[in-house]
């Protein structure tokens, strides 16, 4: 089945945002972390069930030649210095270049790696086998090592019964014209090929033609499906358990896939759902001016599958991209590794076929991205051109859970409340907020945000609304008032334009509580009356006496400290918010004591009679607040000339 122009299918990628995948920042450095191997395409890297990550690659004996090499990681990505000699293991294959394609650690902890080895032995491949601690097993093959002349190497697997499965291409010179096919291999336990897989443990799936493999699977019935391109196509062949060929899948046990006429096409992983469906992962090229990933996938009879992509297959990409490597994650979906020109690696994840929002995640900081492996905790390991990388995929964050690969989770994926976007701890002194709007400079220590200095308001009587920030008129709370009832006194004349208020008897009141009206700038001084007659208080008056910039007050208005720590404020006459004068004086408890004289306070006159109750406040902004409530019954007067009342 041919699908439509391969350019046409290009998708437009889909930008990161909030809980995007990202690198994992406790990983290396920054998520890298460096090898002293160098890495190689193929399913190179394994998982430990400790945390702990094998890496196989390439360690140079000269500029262009090299031995098989070995890394172990610790979880955090600091090379294991318990392995081999300070984290690595060096083996001579016996051919000048020894390419790792494959490794897998089996059940009993020991490691299996596959390379193919370059000239001048030909289209060659080894198989070596190492206990735990890196030092090769001598009960496998000769000296640990098998090697076999068939033909390159690129992939092996694991059977249930400790069988070894390997996959490569066999390629011939001719005459009469050079041509390549597929060869499947399987051996037992100890690295002797297995007799009872097709010739003397060797199958070779000759078309004539020009196909290469790349990846194989292992069925649980001890089927082997092996994966490639042939010519220009995506190229699948499955045999059966004894290596002859598959006759219920696809056409004789052979599966093409043509994504478009005229591009070059191939499979670069293999890889088989619990269900036993087949997702092939490669590239698609047209006349090396556009490339994207190409994947399909079957079932188990080998035909497309209709809930897959576009009927069976998809391209994916903008243009540039070449498959590196792929995997399943714990939730079916493809998670695909590869390059941009050769000089930037990239992740996508696929959902039945169709990149996932918030992907790829394109990483700069490595040339490709390959030998993909996903952890239990579906971080995403993988391997660059120098180092291993590890991935977060960011699905968690913002669940209000820490889960594995979060430092937090405030239910939001939402930076610059100390736990940023990706559910990391933001760094101390980060700016953030905590929800209070009438905090400044609030800044994140230990992960929480820790409130700032109060937001100055200079507006008489008003206090910050902190869901806006605004400065709303409303009483403070916790004001002292009197140790007995009735020791304030209201006086309202001259048709409330005049305003005296006593307040005597007070409860304790340290000279620390009066404010610092002498040299503070912002420690000024309110007096406020409510009216509290309605559903909500309503101000009615208000002044202000503002702070002394120096101690000296040469000439009101201004404010002067007593010895006893007594201050008053005289304005001469009333200042422009009607304040003539204000003292407070401090005190044991029922000795402190307020009196308030003005006229024509602002917002005033206050309507005679007036609206009951009144709430008189005296506030020094920054420090404490003394009130009395005057209701009616504490009236001595009340009239359109004159109002008297006595507190509650």
């Amino acid at each position: 089945m041919r699908s439509r122009v391969l350019v046409a299918l290009l998708l437009g990628v889909a930008s990161a945002a909030g809980g995007a995948p990202t690198l994992d920042p406790t990983f290396g450095t920054g998520g890298l972390a460096a090898l002293t191997v160098i890495p190689r395409l193929g399913r190179t890297v394994a998982l430990l069930p400790d945390g702990r990550i094998l890496v196989a690659g390439l360690v140079l004996t000269t500029p262009s030649q090299g031995d098989l090499g070995l890394n172990r990681l610790l979880p955090d990505g600091t090379i294991d210095a318990t392995f081999g000699t300070a984290g690595r293991v060096v083996q001579d294959l016996g051919s000048p270049e020894e390419r790792a394609t494959a490794l897998m650690r089996q059940p009993d902890g020991q490691i299996v790696v596959a390379s193919t080895l370059g000239p001048p032995i030909d289209d060659a491949g080894a198989i070596a086998r190492f206990d735990a601690d890196g030092t090769l097993d001598p009960t496998f093959g000769t000296g640990g090592i098998v090697t076999t002349s068939v033909g390159s190497i690129e992939d092996l697997a694991l059977q249930a019964d400790g069988s070894i499965v390997v996959a490569g291409t066999v390629r011939l010179p001719g005459p009469p014209f050079p041509r390549s096919y597929m060869w499947i291999g399987r051996l037992d336990a100890q690295g002797v090929p297995d007799a009872g897989f097709g010739t003397g443990g060797v199958v070779h799936l000759d078309r004539g033609g020009a196909d290469v493999a790349a990846s194989l699977v292992v069925e649980p019935s001890g089927a082997v499906v092996v994966a490639g391109g042939s010519s220009d196509d995506f190229l699948l062949q499955r045999v059966d358990a004894d290596g002859a060929p598959d006759p219920t899948f696809g056409t004789g046990g052979v599966v093409t896939t043509d994504f478009q006429v005229g591009a070059q096409e191939g499979v670069r992983t293999l890889l088989r759902q619990p269900d036993g469906k087949l997702v092939a992962v490669g590239s698609a090229v047209v006349q090396q001016t556009a490339s994207a990933i190409a994947v399909a996938r079957y079932d188990q009879t080998g035909a497309p599958d209709p809930f897959f992509g576009n009927n069976g297959m998809n391209v994916i990409g903008s243009g540039d991209e070449l498959a590196s490597s792929a995997a399943l994650d714990a939730a079916g979906r493809v998670v695909v590794g590869g390059t941009r020109q050769l000089t930037s690696g990239f992740l996508m994840r696929l959902s039945a076929g169709v990149l996932d929002p918030g992907w790829p995640l394109q990483m700069n900081q490595v040339n490709l991205a390959a030998a993909l492996a996903i952890q239990p905790d579906s971080r995403i390991v993988g391997l660059g051109d120098a180092d291993a990388f590890r991935a977060l995929t960011g699905d968690d964050c913002g669940n209000a859970a820490v889960d594995p690969g979060e430092s937090c989770d405030d239910g939001n994926t939402t930076g610059g409340d100390c736990c940023s976007a990706l559910c990391f701890v933001e760094p101390d002194g980060s700016l953030c907020s905590d929800g209070d709007q009438c905090t400044v400079g609030d800044a994140c220590t230990g992960g929480a945000c820790i409130p700032g200095a109060a937001a100055q308001v200079t507006q008489p009587c008003a206090q910050c609304e902190p869901a806006t920030g605004l400065p709303v008129a409303r009483p403070r709370t916790g004001c002292k008032t009197t140790v007995r009832p009735g020791r304030a006194l209201l006086k309202l004349t001259d048709g409330g334009e005049r305003f005296s208020w006593r307040w005597n008897d007070g409860a304790a009141t340290a000279a620390g509580e009066l404010g610092d009206p002498i040299g503070d700038a912002s420690s000024a001084h309110d007096v406020c009356v409510f009216d509290e007659s309605g559903p909500t208080p309503a101000l009615v008056a208000a002044s202000t006496a503002a702070s002394n910039l120096t101690p000296d007050c040469v000439r009101p208005p201004c404010w002067r400290v007593a010895s006893d720590g007594r201050l008053t404020y005289r304005s001469g006459p009333p200042n422009a918010a009607g304040l003539a004068s204000l003292q407070l004086r401090p005190g044991t408890g029922g000795r402190a004591r307020v009196r308030v004289k003005g006229t024509g306070l602002l917002g005033g006159p206050i309507p005679l009679p007036p609206s009951l109750p009144l709430r008189v406040q005296v506030w020094a902004r920054g420090a404490a607040c003394f009130e009395a409530v005057h209701s009616a019954s504490g009236v001595r007067r009340s009239d359109a000339r004159r109002f008297q009342g006595a507190s509650d």
